[in-house]
């Protein structure tokens, strides 16, 4: 979102300094935000499904996962320096996917989208219960990698335009 501030040169601790501004912009935007955005409840996980079809939950941010095959070779590897950073490595075969659930009010009619705007890709798994709506975006496949842009989701509220957005990043 873009905002204009007023340039008019104001003495320190004026109440009309940047942040005085700053915090009021942010105040009539959070009055024009849907009820259900003022106390969002976001839970994020990576999902590692085995050769075998065995699926692995690692909750993100959470302790670091590994688990290794018989052979002692490694399957999954998980660990979370940070909120926002998640290292993973996965042995042959292994599918890895990051599921991002937000809580919701029952028949919202909230709806995810990508970011962008264009529809999501169809490698994109959804999900929706009267409390939550959850998608699953495929990160690793057992071939590689999935080409394209990284995924940007967004849980989109038609009646008001808002959207809850975020970003994931691979490297």
């Amino acid at each position: 979102m873009d905002s204009i501030l007023p340039t008019v040169p104001v003495p320190a601790g004026d109440s009309q300094s940047v942040e005085a501004l700053r915090d009021r912009q942010y105040a009539v935007m959070r009055q024009s935000l849907p009820a259900a955005y003022h106390n969002v409840v976001a839970a994020q996980s990576l999902v590692f499904t085995l050769p075998t079809g065995e699926r692995i939950v690692a909750p993100w941010p959470g302790p670091p996962v590994e688990r290794r095959a018989p052979d002692g070779s490694l399957l999954v590897h998980a660990a979370f320096p940070s909120s926002d950073l998640a290292r993973i490595s996965a042995g042959r075969g292994v599918t890895v996917s990051a599921r991002l659930a937000i809580r919701v009010a029952p028949q919202s009619p909230y709806q995810w989208q990508s970011r962008t705007g264009s529809a999501p890709p169809a490698s994109w798994d959804f999900s929706r219960t009267p409390t939550e709506a959850a998608i699953i975006i495929p990160l690793l496949a057992a071939a590689g990698p999935p080409a394209g842009p990284d995924p940007a989701p967004a849980l989109f509220d038609p009646s008001s335009g808002w959207a809850l957005a975020t970003a994931l990043i691979l490297k």
